[in-house]
């Protein structure tokens, strides 16, 4: 008997110490891990960011190296010329599907980065000793000089390039930004993969679009652009921007209400701005903190953007609290007060019309 009460204690101990340890890796796999996208990504600025945090900007390859020997997931995004499409239309004279994408791919990334000898490596995907790595995070932006369709098409090539050269095992996270991220300017994704007229856009490649079922006001059928770009595998999630201050409708680590909805849920988090806005600071709306939205295999839940110099004190957790949240959850409307009392009120009403 008493051996039998020994070996309940030792069962009893083992499950006790199985359950503590299981806790504990679940409370570290929830633990939010942030990215920091620096203007001046320096080797200052990396060591002001705290260990385990991501680091977003333009480096070199050696700098890239000793981050990520020490243990840092480093986002690469590398200068970009301006006019994009205007710098690798001439890649897309035609729309006969292209035979060597090895060298189309070169071409476009050739032309479009100013500095080519930038762009990440395949092998660099592959962690260090110290679990860091590097993943291609581009942040593009809203060019005035560029129609809609030449800044989609501009965008949708270099992302095509990438995925040719880096392979489908490299995390692409791009950092677009809110105009992009939200999708405007009339957008028309058949024009991009098909081509229109006598520019025939990206039909070369073979790109297929969503279906135009879109059921939101003023979108035309369109889904996001970002979901385009997803359903072809050229992009594994992304960070987008949203800057905006004070605003009810886009809150600090929030989707903006006017933004074109998603065909599918994407991997995502949301990039807020630390200055230049100093939208988490300026902003007294609803917070802080404030609930910044994520979703899927990311690398990181909420980002946080620098233009100056990193604050070392700043603490991210204080004013941004990665939850989770899929996108296509947000294209369905929270019922208003008002609505929910309609539906009472039908509801009595069908109520008493089948009782008489």
């Amino acid at each position: 008997m008493s051996k039998l009460i020994s070996k309940f204690r030792i069962s009893t101990l083992l499950i006790l110490i199985l359950a503590v340890t299981l806790g504990n890796q679940a409370f570290a796999q929830a633990t939010p891990n942030y990215a920091y996208f620096l203007d001046v990504l320096s080797d200052s600025n990396v060591s002001n960011t705290p260990a385990g945090y991501a680091v977003i900007g333009e480096a070199s390859s050696t700098q890239r190296a000793s981050w990520t020997d020490n243990g840092r997931i480093v986002g690469m995004s590398v200068a970009l010329n301006s006019s994009l499409w205007s710098t690798i239309s001439s890649n897309f004279s035609s729309s006969t599907p292209v035979v060597n994408k090895q060298l189309l791919a070169q071409n476009i990334i050739n032309s479009a980065l100013q500095y080519p000898g930038e762009f990440p490596l395949s092998s660099e995907r592959t962690p260090t000793t110290s679990n860091g790595y590097v993943i291609w995070a581009q942040d593009f932006e809203f060019e005035s000089s560029s129609s809609t369709d030449e800044l989609y098409a501009g965008v949708t090539a270099v992302l095509w390039a990438g995925r040719q050269l880096l392979g489908t095992d490299f995390k692409i996270i791009p950092v677009p930004a809110s105009y992009l991220f939200k999708t405007l300017g009339g957008y028309n994704s058949s024009n991009i993969v098909n081509g229109v007229g006598s520019t025939p856009y990206l039909a070369s490649l073979g790109l297929s679009a969503p279906p135009k079922s879109n059921p939101q006001a003023s979108s035309g059928g369109e889904w996001n652009f970002l979901s385009l770009l997803h359903a072809n595998d050229l992009i594994d999630g992304f960070l987008g921007q949203q800057y905006a201050e004070n605003n009810q409708e886009a809150l600090p680590g929030s989707v903006s209400s006017d933004t074109l909805h998603f065909y599918q849920d994407i991997p995502y988090a949301i990039l807020s701005a630390h200055d230049n806005p100093s939208q988490l600071t300026d902003t007294t709306i609803g917070g802080p903190p404030w609930q910044s939205h994520y979703d899927g295999d990311m690398p990181f839940q909420a980002g946080v953007y620098w233009h100056t110099d990193v604050d070392s004190s700043f603490n991210p957790s204080s004013v941004l609290t990665p939850t989770e949240q899929s996108l296509t959850s947000l294209a369905i409307p929270e019922p208003s007060a008002f609505s929910l009392f309609a539906i009472g009120l039908g509801g009595l009403a069908m109520l008493r019309r089948r009782r008489s």
